[in-house]
Parts: structure tokens; C-alpha cells; sequence
């Protein structure tokens, strides 16, 4: 039910800027998957973490998982590099979005516990690498997934 209730929010709220209408059926159903997987971000509901997932994969990659970056650092639906990507090659997570965003909830939630609990500053830290640093991003984002970031 979840991933049906996704799917309408993109439609609605992120297509066809952010995430393709094509893409939006899988990308609902991949992310739900991983939230009920990982679980919801501190002080948020599953509900609103996926909200808050397929927003960011929307923005970081308009949902399309076979993604690498121009620089080549960056990966698949989430935009995973580095130890981000918890020892899992780009080239697994290109072929499995639900994986790629399973990777990505989970260092969004060691992010937030770096930040002291704070899933903005978590966000900022996943986005930039400093608690402190991406407000505008973080903030435009939150809204657009309709949720309140603290």
C-alpha cells in the first residue's frame, strides 16, 4: 500500500521535473522497499522517509539507477561514492535500485548519528560531508518531500 501511496507522490509532487513518469512506478516500489528494510530516519514516520528518499533520488538522479557521475565518483539512484558505499561496487548497485537505495537510507542514518541525532544535519553531511554545510539544499529538498527535517 506504501508503494502505491509513492507512486501517486511522484506523479504528483515530483514529476516530470525531478523523476521521470516512466521511472516512478520502480522507483516508489524500491524505496519503500528499503525503508521498511533499514527503517525510518530518527523522528520521521516510513511513510515520510520514503517520501524523503525517492525525493533525494529524484534530485540526484531523477530515479534512474544504470548512473554514474561526470566525475565518475558518484553512483547509481542515490549517488553513492566511497565509503558510502559500504564495500558495495557500482557496478552491483547499477543493477539493483533497491539495493542502491537500501545503501543510501543506511549512510543517511549513519550520517544523522554523526550529526548529533539531526536528520537536516545528517542530509547536509550526506550532500556535502559537514553537518553544517548544504542548508539550502537539505531545506529544498525536505519541503519538496513534504517533511519537517530537524
Amino acid at each position: 500500500m506504501l508503494s502505491l501511496y509513492l507512486y501517486a507522490f511522484i506523479l504528483g509532487n515530483l514529476s516530470p521535473n525531478y523523476i521521470h513518469p516512466a521511472n516512478a512506478l520502480g522507483c516508489a516500489e524500491d524505496a519503500t522497499q528499503a525503508t521498511l528494510t533499514v527503517g525510518p530516519l530518527p523522528g520521521l514516520t516510513t511513510t515520510e522517509t520514503a517520501r524523503l528518499l525517492a525525493t533525494w533520488a529524484g534530485y540526484e538522479s531523477t530515479c534512474v539507477n544504470d548512473i554514474v557521475s561526470k566525475d565518475g565518483k558518484d553512483c547509481a539512484v542515490m549517488q553513492l561514492r566511497g565509503i558510502a558505499q559500504q564495500g558495495v561496487p557500482c557496478s552491483i548497485m547499477r543493477k539493483d535500485r533497491e539495493l542502491a537505495f537500501t545503501l543510501g537510507l543506511r549512510w543517511m542514518h549513519v550520517a544523522v548519528a554523526m550529526c548529533n541525532g539531526s536528520v537536516a544535519g545528517g542530509l547536509r553531511a550526506y550532500a556535502t560531508g559537514s553537518c553544517t554545510k548544504g542548508y539550502m539544499l537539505v531545506s529544498k529538498r525536505c519541503k519538496r518531500a513534504e517533511v519537517t527535517c530537524l
